[in-house]
């Protein structure tokens, strides 16, 4: 068995109503898994170097994602690995003092990913959880 690991670096030009809200049991699951507060990804977002890093399998992806006019980038993980985030994450993500927002389906793969950056010297690196704990993307 082979893992295929896709890569999808775009910047979305849209501005769509929001479809996602942050779920009632974000700040039970945020003290569980470490996540960011909801202030602290809301204002994070609002920052115009912002990046959002979806860290979705491809298949995640083709149903449902966040649609933002930040700058976007997927890279797929597990909740144990993140290899080209490991291995490509400053051609993904040049600027180390930019904030970058994480999500999954339910922040589990976000805090592998966390991991990963944090140990490569990013300095404002957010697990915000799944996609239905991101905030509304007209919260901007």
């Amino acid at each position: 068995n082979h893992l295929h690991y896709f890569i999808y670096f775009t910047a979305i030009q849209q501005n769509i109503p929001p479809l996602y809200i942050m779920t009632d049991d974000y700040d039970t699951r945020a003290k569980q898994h470490g996540f960011a507060s909801k202030e602290t990804v809301r204002a994070a977002l609002k920052e115009p170097d912002a990046v959002v890093l979806d860290v979705r399998g491809e298949g995640e992806i083709v149903q449902a994602h966040y649609k933002t006019n930040l700058k976007w980038v997927h890279t797929a993980c597990t909740p144990t690995a993140c290899p080209l985030l490991e291995y490509m994450s400053e051609q993904l993500l040049p600027d180390k003092n930019a904030p970058v927002i994480i999500h999954c389906a339910s922040g589990r793969r976000a805090v592998k990913a966390e991991q990963v950056l944090k140990s490569k010297g990013y300095t404002k690196v957010y697990n915000a959880g799944g996609l239905s704990d991101m905030p509304p993307s007209n919260d901007q």
